[in-house]
């Protein structure tokens, strides 16, 4: 039974040694401070991709806030626009016809 036992053991133990070098295995333990490397990287992946969702969200956001504007201030801000143009016009004309002096 003994010999069983320890012929089962063998087994796992070699089956475990043919996984990555990186992975713990029964013959490779995972020491204290491979669980701290392993923890701030996985902090700073979520961190990074916490940061993108926010960034996405607060794009969409403000994407969303300028149609609205457009949508309400547009026809007011294009008559405005027309109107300082109007005004502007004569200027704009004389300014043209004058002849350039280099």
């Amino acid at each position: 039974m003994a010999n069983m036992m320890n012929l089962s053991q063998k087994t796992v133990a070699q089956d475990l040694s043919l996984a990555d070098n990186n992975i713990p295995t029964l013959k490779v333990p995972l020491t204290e401070a491979d669980k701290e490397i392993e923890l701030d990287k996985l902090v700073s992946q979520l961190g990074d991709e916490l940061q993108a969702i926010v960034h996405h969200h607060l794009y969409q956001a403000m994407v969303k806030s300028l149609h609205q504007i457009i949508a309400k201030e547009g026809p007011k801000l294009s008559g405005k626009i027309l109107d300082k143009l109007h005004h502007q016009l004569p200027e704009i004309i004389e300014a043209a016809s004058k002849p350039h002096k280099p």
